[in-house]
């Protein structure tokens, strides 16, 4: 049988990528769990709170992550010539 190394650079182009998309998904959930988490103590008369902040550095967090997850895809476009 003869090694094509073609084939093995393209099954380990859609490996990386599927593992990338699964860490990025993952990340958006753990952040989205941890939004969940600091509303429970947020009070929401007021925005000065710990909670409000950490809300908000959850949800930069989750964006950057759903923006990554997107860019996935045309880079895997760009990469296989599609």
């Amino acid at each position: 049988m003869q090694h094509n190394v073609h084939i093995e650079w393209a099954l380990n182009g859609k490996a990386y990528f599927q593992a990338f998309r699964a860490l990025c998904r993952m990340r958006i959930e753990y952040a989205e769990w941890y939004i969940e988490q600091d509303d429970m103590y947020w009070d929401h008369s007021t925005k000065d709170c710990e909670a409000y902040k950490r809300i908000q550095f959850w949800n930069k967090v989750k964006e950057y992550w759903k923006k990554k997850l997107e860019e996935s895809f045309t880079k895997e476009k760009e990469y296989f010539g599609e």
